[in-house]
């Protein structure tokens, strides 16, 4: 049964008006997902970004993982690391039993012209099937950011992604690097993301998952 949440919105009615930047996050009930919320004191344990060049299509979902979720929309190959997947495909996954994720939708308010969605598009290309680091790589990669130090290092874990695909579009300042940002940085619970040209975050919405 769905739920009654007034917070919440069905895919169905979502996804004609989603485009390029809007934030997807994720709270999960896997061990990983927990433990990723607790070191971050977040409610969520993954973020991802849409990608929609053409509102005549259907949006895609950015994002990056240790493994391949669903077919790659730029190479046309399963890849795990940097990837970007058909997003109605990709919730449809994420929320299967053995990984329990319930998605949020945070839609980004900024003026979004061909120059930008041309960006985004070669952003993606430059960036796609960049690794993933392993867990413990993660942790150090994060706590360095913390400590407002980048890292050469060139692997992404999933807000890092988010962030310098943030920062390569002129969204989001330079500083801190992108390796200080989690999923919290794109949430509700954060109110100090240094954003610019005037871009601003909705409210999150819980999404309900597609029904087919």
């Amino acid at each position: 049964m769905r739920s009654a949440d007034p917070k919440s919105i069905s895919y169905e009615r979502l996804e004609p008006t989603l485009r390029t930047g809007d934030v997807f996050l994720f709270h999960g009930e896997s061990s990983v997902s927990k433990g990723v919320e607790k070191a971050t004191r977040s409610r969520f344990s993954h973020a991802a970004m849409v990608i929609r060049p053409h509102l005549s299509r259907r949006p895609m979902l950015w994002q990056t993982g240790p493994k391949f979720l669903v077919k790659d929309q730029l190479t046309l190959s399963n890849h795990g690391g940097a990837q970007l997947g058909d997003l109605h495909d990709v919730l449809i996954f994420m929320g299967q039993p053995r990984f329990g994720d319930t998605p949020y939708c945070r839609k980004l308010n900024i003026k979004r012209t061909p120059e930008f969605e041309k960006m985004a598009m070669l952003i993606v290309s430059d960036i796609d099937g960049r690794k993933f680091p392993k867990m413990t790589q993660m942790a150090r990669q994060y706590a360095a950011g913390t400590k407002m130090r980048s890292e050469s290092d060139r692997t992404l874990f999933c807000a890092e992604l988010v962030a310098e695909t943030f920062m390569r579009l002129g969204v989001l300042f330079l500083h801190p690097p992108p390796n200080a940002y989690s999923p919290k940085h794109f949430s509700e619970q954060y109110h100090s993301l240094p954003l610019r040209h005037g871009a601003w975050f909705e409210p999150e919405r819980k999404v309900l998952l597609p029904t087919k």
